[in-house]
């Protein structure tokens, strides 16, 4: 289950992943290597790794290495494990959270 409380920066990194990867149309999951996601994210914030590790303890995201670095790591991908409607969905159970992607509202 997706917490509610201190754990909601998480989100942002996971909604970047989702916009701007590669999408499964099977399973609606989403890829990014990490150096995309890292040039992307740390115009909003420079802690996309601590937020990647905690995103990961929570089962959101998925990667190889036990830590990313920049440079080293850049051709890594990060996978978004659950689709992001599944993560809405969980968090709106216990705290209000909406996203649009595609007109679409989850």
């Amino acid at each position: 289950m997706v917490p509610n409380n201190r754990c909601s920066p998480i989100f942002p990194p996971s909604q970047v992943i989702y916009m701007n990867g590669v999408e499964d149309e099977d399973d609606h999951t989403a890829a990014i290597l990490f150096g995309d996601l890292f040039r992307m994210y740390t115009r909003i914030s420079d802690k996309v790794v601590g937020l990647l590790l905690r995103a990961r303890k929570y089962g959101l995201v998925h990667f190889e290495p036990e830590m990313l670095f920049q440079g080293q790591d850049d051709d890594e991908p990060v996978f978004l494990v659950k689709p992001m409607q599944q993560i809405y969905l969980e968090y709106n159970a216990s705290k209000g959270f909406t996203a649009a992607k595609n007109g679409h509202q989850f």
